[in-house]
């Protein structure tokens, strides 16, 4: 049997410690890299996350002047266009968006709507109108249903209101809903037609009124009131929903 020297032994030793090293060196080489990895994976990640947002959540840099305007109604009173695409409001620390039909110009919140009206001496409890052309006002209330049907009156029947009344010279009608579990009502006013002041009890649903299409300058207000559902005013003889 050949005898290994000591020298020999000792030289395999350092050998085989020399190769351990470079073998942990390795491994945490391959460790770091793979680190690497994953923080460029997450960064890039996140980076996407942020572009997200911030195409998701625009920052609005429209003035609160440029959001509506004073409508003259006539007889010294006046009405509020929204230009806002929506109107928030704040209630019991929630923010309820509603979208405004015709709107375009970033966000409006009620309260600083409100504010700013009182400033600069305007009623802040004016009604919002709604403009049309000559022989359009039937057609834009239509158009206007229709597209809170989409969201807000989503679970509403539009053909049928809470209340559909004629008083003076003007159609009075009322809708409920809610938002986020939050009762809301939508209260619109409408002149109406001749035809309706003597046909108005036969009607069963808003589709059958005529409106005023004679005015020079037509319109229709509504309003948003939270916190509220309206009751159902019984009128005799009255067909709606029937």
């Amino acid at each position: 049997m050949k005898k290994i020297k000591f020298s020999e032994l000792l030289l395999g030793q350092v050998l085989l410690f020399i190769l351990t090293i470079f073998a942990c060196s390795d491994n945490k080489n391959i460790k770091t890299v793979d680190k690497v990895k994953q923080r460029t994976v997450i960064k890039k990640n996140i980076d996407k996350k942020e572009k997200l947002s911030k195409a998701i959540i625009k920052p609005d840099k429209v003035k609160i002047r440029n959001k509506f305007k004073i409508f003259n109604m006539g007889s010294s009173e006046t009405g509020i266009i929204l230009k806002a695409k929506n109107l928030v409001y704040n209630i019991n620390n929630k923010q309820i968006v509603i979208p405004v039909f015709r709107g375009k110009k970033g966000t409006l919140y009620i309260n600083n709507l409100k504010d700013h009206c009182k400033k600069n001496n305007i009623d802040p409890d004016d009604f919002f109108v709604i403009r049309s052309r000559r022989g359009h006002l039937k057609k834009d209330l239509m158009k206007f249903l229709r597209f809170y049907k989409k969201s807000i009156l989503k679970d509403v029947d539009i053909a049928v209101p809470v209340n559909m009344l004629i008083e003076s010279d003007a159609w009075f009608i009322d809708y409920n809903f809610e938002i986020e579990g939050l009762p809301f009502s939508l209260g619109i006013i409408v002149y109406a037609g001749q035809k309706d002041f003597d046909q108005w009890g036969d009607y069963r649903n808003i589709f059958q009124i005529i409106t005023d299409e004679t005015m020079k300058r037509p319109y229709f207000e509504f309003h948003f009131t939270p916190n509220v559902h309206v009751d159902k005013v019984e009128v005799w003889g009255q067909k709606l929903g029937k």
